[in-house]
């Protein structure tokens, strides 16, 4: 977990390191980002579209041995896009998906 040594936020538990796949990206299961985000959740359904909020950058991966939602903050993701899938996918300016 990490905490803001600034106002104290604590993250949730359930985003973990996406380990030598990106070192900027974080998981956690579909199902734990239901309970977090159930307002975002419905937006990356299908897994092909990219939503944004505040700080962060989410996609769905669709797997056999369950779905993952990554994530990424933002200012890496407008200059980087995803380490891996939508390589070319990028923020436009209006806070959309190419």
């Amino acid at each position: 977990m990490k905490t803001c040594p600034k106002c104290g936020f604590t993250d949730w538990p359930y985003w973990r390191n996406r380990g030598n796949w990106g070192h900027w990206e974080e998981i956690c299961n579909e199902d734990d980002f239901k309970k977090i985000s159930p307002d975002l959740s419905w937006k990356i359904i299908g897994g092909k579209t990219t939503t944004i909020d505040k700080f962060y950058a989410y996609r769905l991966i669709i797997r056999k041995r369950g779905n993952l939602v990554v994530r990424k903050a933002l200012d890496e993701y407008k200059l980087n896009g995803w380490t891996h899938g939508n390589e070319s996918e990028k923020v436009n300016k209006k806070g959309n998906t190419n």
